[in-house]
């Protein structure tokens, strides 16, 4: 089972169960999520989702071994990808992240999609390191700008390097920073929180901040990314990173 979704009184905690391999969003995470998020749509009872993952990662992003291989195909995955942090966007109740561990990738898009992310002192790490395997965080490069400021999201999205959880607090990409072993148990109580206020005015709450979120941003991202899957240097900087050894990029399409 990739994910695992259970239900604690007004809480809908979905859980990511591929921890053995940090927990990337391939088919079956996302499908998951897509349950969990059609879940909260459905029932009314459901006044917030928790966000987790297995193992020493949060999520790390993409399925790199799974990646697309041409433009259109990358089209389709971005698409869905992107939709999926937006269905978070636009849930009407918060989703609330709990990161004990690296977030890296889709897994810090995750976090950007979320509305509350409590992260761990010392295990919890943010990065969108696409670069370096020739790819771009699309979801983050138009998100985090946002959320950080333009200079600061060019430190993320281009030098590709890790944030500490406090840095990440500092940026805005965190609201809370605990000890590692209270991020699971501090996660919970503020989902109880957060499930006390009124369904409707929390929805609209929501709903108003996220409303500049989306539009014209979406297609460019995705149309201006998706080229990047069938170009010489994506294909290079996949193979390196699956092979573990360094990339060679030579700046040339095709």
């Amino acid at each position: 089972m990739s994910v695992e979704i259970w239900q604690d009184g007004p809480v809908l905690t979905t859980r990511l169960c591929d921890g053995h391999r940090r927990n990337p969003l391939s088919r079956a995470v996302r499908a998951g999520l897509w349950d969990a998020i059609t879940r909260v749509r459905k029932d009314k009872g459901i006044r917030v989702l928790v966000l987790e993952g297995e193992g020493p990662a949060f999520c790390a992003g993409g399925d790199l071994a799974d990646m697309p291989h041409d433009h259109l195909a990358g089209m389709d995955f971005l698409t869905e990808v992107w939709d999926l942090f937006c269905a978070l966007e636009c849930l009407p109740v918060p989703v609330v992240s709990a990161v004990h561990g690296p977030a890296t990738g889709g897994g810090f898009e995750l976090c950007l999609a979320s509305d509350f992310v409590v992260a761990g002192r010392e295990k919890a790490r943010f990065a969108i390191p696409e670069v370096k395997v020739g790819l771009v965080a699309a979801f983050a490069v138009c998100r985090l700008p946002q959320i950080s400021g333009l200079r600061r999201a060019r430190q993320a999205g281009m030098g590709g390097g890790f944030l500490s959880a406090e840095e990440a607090l500092d940026w805005g990409i965190v609201t809370e920073v605990v000890d590692d072993a209270d991020v699971h148990a501090r996660t919970r109580a503020l989902a109880q929180e957060l499930a006390k206020g009124s369904p409707i005015a929390v929805a609209l709450t929501k709903r108003i901040m996220n409303r500049e979120l989306g539009g014209m941003e979406k297609y460019f991202g995705i149309d201006a990314c998706a080229m990047l899957f069938a170009n010489a240097d994506t294909r290079e900087g996949i193979d390196a990173f699956l092979n573990k050894r360094e990339a060679k990029f030579i700046g040339r399409e095709g």
